[in-house]
């Protein structure tokens, strides 16, 4: 090897070879059939291929969407017919709730609490429930739940009028009775439910001075046991500026005006027989006649009033006749028959006094007669 040239080729590389002569590719038929046929395929393809050949519209697109972005992927899991059959029950729901806020503020306004605050509290708790359900998109069992809470408080509503009217009731009741605690109790109520209402207004106003009243009233019946009527009627009419309707209060006072009626008659009698014992007889008259006008019906009273009233037409009786026999003893005739006359005013049917009078007068013509006898000197027949 040593003695080998250098860079001399190798022994292959030594012999001669004959290669033939080259042309292009597009003049060689092997190479221009095989590419005319693929120019040929690949334009079936792409022009006629299609026209024969229909694809699902939605295929492509939802394969090209699946291969896009998540957002898209995620709408394809929509039900739009579940979607909106959802919707129409929310809003279902929503229109029977609105009807339901709508009755909780009349059932509040009515003060619902004061007398059905479990039904009330059981109708929320229905609603409540219902709530519950909208949030878990459970429109069907959320309608159903506010439904019943509808119907409940529908129920409550158809209350208010015949709950208001009981209570009125009781209070007027319990009022009348001077029930003071209950008919605070059931006017409070009343006037809650409709505060409008004046009837419930007006007899709220006088139960709340109720128990005012009942103390006044025991006060002047204990003045009335000590006798101090000045210091019972005016206890009673203290009440009765409080409440100028009680009938309560009216009661108390008639009856204590039939007390100081008959405390004024005592009076006026006791007054009367004192002055007929003294014999004051005017005085006497007087007072009787204050005792009738206070009891009219009181037979003692006029039986005194007529005794005093003898008693004084007697005196005057007794009068005219001792100064009708003094004048007699005068022989003072005429002045004689004037006291018998005023003795027969007294007493017209006393016969006595009747013969006594003409008797007087025939005196009184006969002593005339003698006086116009004397007067023309015939005093023979003047001393007959």
């Amino acid at each position: 090897m040593d003695n080998q040239k250098p860079n001399s080729p190798p022994p292959w590389a030594q012999t001669p070879v004959e290669m033939e002569p080259t042309q292009p590719w597009w003049r060689n038929p092997k190479t221009l059939l095989p590419l005319m046929g693929l120019i040929v395929m690949l334009l079936v393809v792409i022009f006629w291929l299609p026209t024969k050949i229909q694809a699902p519209q939605s295929a492509l697109p939802a394969q090209v969407s699946n291969r896009s972005t998540p957002a898209t992927k995620a709408s394809l899991n929509e039900s739009p017919w579940s979607d909106a059959q959802l919707a129409k029950q929310r809003r279902a729901a929503q229109d029977i709730l609105a009807r339901l806020l709508d009755q909780q503020q009349s059932l509040e306004n009515a003060s619902v609490n004061l007398w059905a605050a479990e039904q009330f509290a059981e109708a929320m708790e229905q609603a409540n429930q219902g709530d519950d359900f909208y949030r878990q998109r459970l429109f069907d069992q959320a309608m159903a739940s506010y439904l019943a809470a509808e119907q409940a408080m529908a129920d409550l509503l158809t209350r208010v009028d015949e709950e208001f009217n009981s209570q009125l009731a009781r209070g007027k009741k319990a009022l009348a009775n001077n029930e003071a605690k209950d008919a605070l109790e059931a006017l409070s109520t009343a006037a809650a439910i409709a505060p409008d209402n004046s009837e419930a207004t007006q007899l709220l106003a006088r139960a709340e001075v109720l128990e005012q009243i009942i103390v006044l009233a025991k006060e002047s019946d204990q003045a009335i046991k000590l006798n101090d009527l000045q210091t019972a009627e005016a206890k009673l009419n203290e009440a009765r500026a409080l409440d100028p309707q009680s009938a309560f209060v009216e009661q108390k006072q008639a009856a204590l005006r039939d007390q100081q009626k008959q405390a004024s008659f005592g009076a006026q009698m006791s007054r009367g027989y004192s002055a007929l014992q003294q014999q004051n007889y005017s005085s006497a008259i007087t007072a009787f006649k204050a005792a009738l006008a206070l009891n009219p019906s009181a037979q003692d009273a006029q039986a005194a009033l007529n005794q005093a009233r003898n008693a004084a037409s007697q005196r005057k009786i007794n009068g005219a006749i001792a100064q009708a026999q003094q004048f007699a003893e005068q022989e003072k005739w005429a002045d004689a028959v004037a006291q018998y006359d005023l003795a027969l005013q007294q007493d017209p049917d006393n016969a006595t006094y009747q013969r006594s009078v003409r008797m007087l007068r025939l005196l009184e013509r006969h002593k005339q007669r003698g006086n116009d006898l004397f007067r023309e000197r015939r005093y023979a027949e003047a001393a007959d």
